[in-house]
């Protein structure tokens, strides 16, 4: 701007560096653990790329700002890899969308297929950091899909799951080739308090152990986890912490 020929700093660039990084952390991802939905990235402001491409300061405020980076992308291994390093060591939150519709964009080359492989192998990579994580994917039939889907859940079978406290799984009916030894690692995840699972079947997706974590909220779809509402019911009367329980019919509403 200018005043009688002059010009004129605007205010936000007047803005003392402690502010201006008070106004960066609130546009920081959401916390999922705190909320029941889990917060997809759905303004531009959650995505610390935007704000490190306004201006030099701007950039430099941004770049080493770690809780902008906690949120890890599923784009390919360049960008989980910065927002892995730049977000270190805070806990990070990892959503995975396997949309059919997406992938046929995205595999229509060799290149691009490898890419989202790279991209979910890296944010998955250091799952000891892993506070929240979603897995969504959708009813797929091509072999290479399928694989690539299978990929992404054997990342999620390796390692400890130190710090998860939220995971939410909708397969909606993925149909797997092989059935995988166990879900979210071997050892129940000590610290999940918040558990959604929709269209998991026990015998394709082993997962009864993490019903052995201190659960506060649980939310159960479509799928056979128990083989009765018996041991059902049994398993939920040992989990002492349980406060809301909440079951999703097909054709409900989110």
């Amino acid at each position: 701007h200018s005043v009688d020929g002059q010009s004129r700093v605007t205010h936000v660039d007047n803005l003392p560096l402690e502010l201006l990084i008070e106004v960066f952390e609130y546009c920081s991802p959401p916390d999922p653990v705190k909320e029941l939905v889990y917060p997809d990235l759905d303004t531009s402001l959650h995505d610390p790329r935007t704000l490190s491409q306004v201006c030099t300061r701007w950039r430099s405020v941004a770049l080493n700002l770690k809780c902008l980076w906690t949120e890890i992308p599923v784009i390919n291994h360049f960008w989980a890899k910065l927002s892995l390093d730049r977000s270190r060591p805070l806990p990070v939150s990892v959503s995975v969308s396997v949309e059919e519709s997406d992938l046929c964009r995205e595999i229509t080359s060799p290149i691009g297929f490898y890419t989202l492989h790279d991209g979910s192998a890296t944010a998955l990579s250091e799952i000891d950091r892993i506070r929240a994580v979603r897995i969504d994917m959708a009813a797929l039939s091509d072999t290479t899909i399928l694989w690539l889907g299978h990929k992404i859940l054997s990342f999620l079978s390796a390692g400890t799951w130190s710090r998860l406290e939220y995971a939410e799984v909708d397969l909606r009916f993925y149909a797997m080739c092989r059935n995988l030894p166990s879900f979210l690692g071997r050892q129940t995840p000590r610290r999940l308090q918040r558990l959604s699972l929709r269209s998991v079947d026990r015998e394709l997706l082993p997962c009864t152990h993490i019903f052995s974590a201190p659960l506060t909220h649980l939310s159960l779809g479509s799928g056979n986890i128990w083989e009765s509402i018996e041991d059902a019911l049994e398993v939920l009367s040992l989990i002492p912490t349980l406060e809301t329980f909440r079951i999703i019919r097909d054709g409900d509403g989110d």
